[in-house]
């Protein structure tokens, strides 16, 4: 005959413990935007009037949206989206010349 154990797992062991999973909500995503010269340039042709705000505009609205999609209850962890970095680059770095 086997062996029979009598114990329990205690309330910690638990998959969902906080203890085994901690919570993670929400998660903070910190990124680097980088809008390159094509990007600038077509704006340019098609906002006559101050391409830059309009780019700008465009970008931050695009991560705004993003941002908010993952603010809704139904999306876990949620996630909370930092711009650390942003660049618009008028003309190309030269050593990213060779890539468009």
């Amino acid at each position: 005959e086997g062996s029979t154990f009598n114990y329990t797992i205690p309330v910690e062991g638990n998959l969902d413990s906080l203890f085994i999973f901690p919570q993670l909500d929400p998660v903070t995503l910190e990124i680097g935007l980088f809008l390159d010269s094509k990007l600038y340039e077509h704006f340019q042709r098609e906002f006559t009037g101050d391409p830059e705000q309009h780019l700008v505009d465009f970008s931050l609205a695009l991560i705004n949206n993003v941002h908010v999609l993952y603010q809704q209850s139904s999306m876990t962890p949620n996630l909370d989206i930092v711009i650390v970095r942003f660049e618009l680059w008028k003309k190309q770095p030269v050593v990213f010349s060779f890539f468009i």
